[in-house]
């Protein structure tokens, strides 16, 4: 009797190959989606970090004395971060061109130097700026601006 080759081989090959795309597509969206995880931080610890050290000069979607954090952590390395919120001042000074940028967007004014945050505490801290912003609830049957009442012609 003569042996035939599996012909199932070639299909779990497919399905295999299949389902290591899926995965790997799947945690690579993942870590795109959420940088604050990526950090470890805690969003409730970093909210209440955040009211203490840099509500006064920071707001999240809105220039202030500083500008707006919301998303930050998307536009520097976390090293990078670290070295700021210690100590803006002697970044500046090193010459680093991001510093030097953001200082002189800034009216050339330094940040205050937070040397007693732990990397964990700027890390809970940027898990909050990267919380998504809420958006307004949409009441159901309101009118939405720009409407006309329907009533008096306004």
């Amino acid at each position: 009797m003569k042996k035939v080759g599996n012909h199932n081989s070639m299909s779990r090959k497919l399905y295999f190959s299949l389902a290591l795309m899926l995965i790997f597509s799947l945690s690579s969206f993942a870590q795109d989606a959420a940088p604050a995880a990526a950090t470890g931080g805690d969003p409730a610890k970093g909210k209440e970090l955040f009211n203490a050290n840099c509500a006064a000069c920071h707001k999240l979607d809105a220039k202030a004395t500083g500008p707006a954090l919301r998303g930050i952590a998307g536009k520097y390395e976390m090293s990078w971060i670290y070295k700021w919120v210690h100590n803006s001042s002697d970044l500046i000074k090193s010459g680093d061109a991001a510093a030097v940028k953001v200082f002189e967007e800034n009216n050339k004014i330094a940040m205050t130097a937070f040397p007693q945050l732990a990397e964990g505490d700027i890390d809970n801290i940027i898990a909050y700026t990267s919380t998504p912003k809420e958006e307004a609830p949409v009441v159901a049957g309101a009118p939405a601006a720009g409407d006309v009442c329907c009533l008096c012609d306004f």
